[in-house]
């Protein structure tokens, strides 16, 4: 009998990778394949990488040590943005075999399967194109196989902003969006498959645009598809946040209370000079009005700490800034100089040693705040949609984003319960099922 052959699909980075992986799983299972988890020796390891800063490339980097570990004769796959970024690099690592470019990973798995008879052997275990966009929206194509309960629905790619910091153009593309009558079907797929709810991912949704509908009259369409659970939106760029957005996710309720929108910093020079689209007036109006709409809503951000010209009074700014407004959570960056992008010749660098302390106090900082937010959770009823039934115990997250956790003898994987939330933790809430 013919050997199933184990695939492990490791994912560093964004949601977009997310949903370029799951596409890969799905693909891969629909070919024969069987799919590990990393830790599960395999046939082929694939490492769908990231280098939006040098920690995500170091996390690529220990990824491909984990993949020669766990499965010493194993064939190592390289795709992503560390890919596009320096493949060469890539290529030279110990145990790595091919590497993938953006354009090329909805090829991947023609790739492994050219790996098994040695035709891939005449690329010399590189398929990366120099333009990552070709300026079209190029997806890694779906079979709708269920690997867990949200599904990400991928509409855009690419972004045209050109921060002074970031390298995610010369990687991606410019923006490009997804022809909305293929996102409805995508979604129609996923509803019938029984994912229950969809996050709407790209690089840069908020700049989506096809056949005269934007991010929310994509949303509206998807609110039309029968059987749609729950829609959730991944980061959008404060100023393409408008009034009918904020509208949308006020008042529909198949739309979730979350809204998550990148501050990076709240001192105005800084802003400048990191090329964002917006002062910290602007920004600040913004979501005052999505807090003002009374839904309870859930605002997360992420900020990037020792940009250079960070003196200690823009830090003050920053910190005071996101102490006094009601995010539920921020992710904190340290700033890290990526080639080829203006921000890694400015003057006034910040010391590594001062980057990490300032990142430290913001980071603890982001733990009280999510324990503010979790605690000014307790007594309310929240719908949740449960992901996880192990020992007794379901998890899920409710639409505003508090992970909830349920003591219960049933599983309620996959489903929507109405939860009161009783006392809170510091990543969690505990709930009891009410009818």
């Amino acid at each position: 009998m013919k050997r199933i052959l184990k695939v492990s699909v490791i994912t560093v980075g964004c949601k977009v990778n997310q949903s370029e992986s799951d596409s890969l799983m799905d693909l891969l299972v629909d070919r024969g394949y069987k799919i590990v988890n990393k830790k599960e020796p395999a046939d082929f390891v694939i490492i769908n990488s990231c280098a939006v800063t040098r920690q995500a490339e170091a996390k690529t980097r220990g990824a491909i040590a984990l993949a020669r570990r766990v499965s010493p004769g194993a064939k190592i796959v390289v795709t992503g943005c560390y890919s596009q970024k320096v493949p060469e690099e890539v290529k030279s690592i110990k145990g790595v075999d091919f590497v993938v470019g953006n354009v090329e990973k909805s090829r991947i798995v023609e790739f492994i399967e050219h790996m098994r008879t040695g035709q891939n052997s005449s690329m010399g275990g590189i398929a990366v194109s120099s333009d990552p966009g070709l300026g079209q929206f190029i997806s890694v194509p779906k079979v709708y196989r269920k690997f867990r309960t949200r599904a990400f629905l991928k509409v855009q790619d690419g972004c045209s902003y050109r921060c002074s910091y970031c390298i995610v153009p010369r990687l991606r593309g410019n923006t490009r969006s997804r022809d909305i009558y293929d996102c409805i079907e995508e979604a129609k797929k996923l509803v019938d498959g029984g994912y229950k709810e969809i996050v709407v991912t790209g690089i840069n949704i908020g700049t989506y645009r096809s056949r005269g509908f934007d991010l929310s009259g994509l949303v509206k369409e998807l609110l039309k598809i029968d059987g749609i659970g729950r829609i959730r939106l991944s980061s959008v760029e404060p100023d393409l946040i408008n009034d009918e957005l904020i509208e949308l996710v006020s008042s529909e309720k198949k739309v979730c209370s979350h809204f998550h929108v990148p501050l990076q910093h709240a001192d105005d020079r800084i802003l400048a000079r990191m090329k964002r689209r917006y002062t910290i007036r602007h920004f600040t109006d913004k979501i005052e009005k999505i807090f003002s709409h009374g839904r309870n809503v859930c605002v997360g951000t992420d900020v990037i700490v020792g940009f250079p010209g960070e003196d200690l009074e823009a830090f003050r700014n920053l910190f005071s800034y996101l102490k006094e407004y009601p995010f539920a959570y921020f992710h904190v960056f340290r700033f890290s100089e990526r080639e080829s992008t203006p921000a890694a010749d400015f003057d006034g660098k910040v010391d590594e040693e001062e980057k990490k302390r300032r990142a430290k106090k913001l980071q603890a900082l982001s733990v009280e705040k999510r324990r503010e937010y979790l605690k000014s959770q307790e007594n309310r009823i929240v719908e949740v949609l449960f992901e996880k039934y192990k020992e007794c115990v379901n998890e899920g997250l409710s639409d505003n984003y508090v992970r909830v956790m349920l003591r219960s003898r049933s599983n309620l994987e996959n489903m929507f319960v109405n939860v009161r939330l009783l006392k809170s933790h510091e990543k969690y809430v505990e709930g009891e099922k009410i009818d």
